[in-house]
């Protein structure tokens, strides 16, 4: 009688036990695939994919707004001042210029014709005009020539006589002398206003 060690039977039990396993899991596969081919039980499909997402409950952080556009400050051209020419003038005359961009000219120095009393005697009387008692002022326009001499006498209002009017004339035209008007110191013509009166009680 053939005695076995206890190392040889434990060899042979796991050989044994080896191989019912895969004698089971072979008939449990064939049982597994005939099921389903018989529509029995699903066949496996793949994994379905889980979508994970994490959730961040914290408030993102606000957009700050956009900055404000700088606008540049305009600017107000300085005015330019118009180009004015100056004219210098004659010596001791200068002119001045004015708003239109020309200078005006200088206004002439006038000075008027002034009576020399020593001349301006009183006429004597018509002796007609004496008798009928005539008296009267009459008012002359006077023509003064750059000499200063009378050069022409017309009646601007009448002392109501003929006769005086004519004396006043002829007197003045003879005897009166002025101080002839000036233009810038040059001597002209010109014209002035005069009185004669007649008086019975003159001499």
């Amino acid at each position: 009688m053939q005695t076995l060690s206890h190392s040889g039977f434990s060899r042979r039990a796991s050989s044994n036990i080896t191989s019912f396993v895969l004698v089971g899991a072979a008939h449990a596969v064939l049982i597994y695939g005939l099921l389903v081919v018989l529509d029995i039980v699903p066949a496996p499909g793949p994994i379905p994919h889980t979508d994970v997402r994490v959730l961040d409950n914290s408030k993102p952080a606000p957009t700050p707004p956009p900055p404000e556009p700088k606008w540049a400050k305009p600017t107000t051209p300085t005015p330019r001042e118009p180009f004015i020419p100056i004219d210098k003038g004659t010596p001791g005359n200068p002119t001045i210029p004015n708003g239109s961009g020309l200078a005006p000219p200088v206004p002439p120095v006038i000075t008027a014709a002034s009576g020399l009393s020593a001349t301006h005697t009183i006429p004597g009387y018509p002796p007609l005009d004496r008798r009928l008692g005539h008296e009267g002022t009459v008012r002359l326009t006077l023509s003064i020539d750059g000499s200063g001499a009378v050069s022409g006498a017309t009646v601007e209002r009448s002392s109501g006589y003929e006769g005086l009017d004519a004396a006043a004339v002829a007197w003045v035209k003879a005897h009166w002398r002025y101080k002839a008007a000036t233009r810038d110191g040059i001597p002209i013509s010109t014209t002035v206003e005069a009185d004669v009166t007649f008086r019975l009680t003159q001499g």
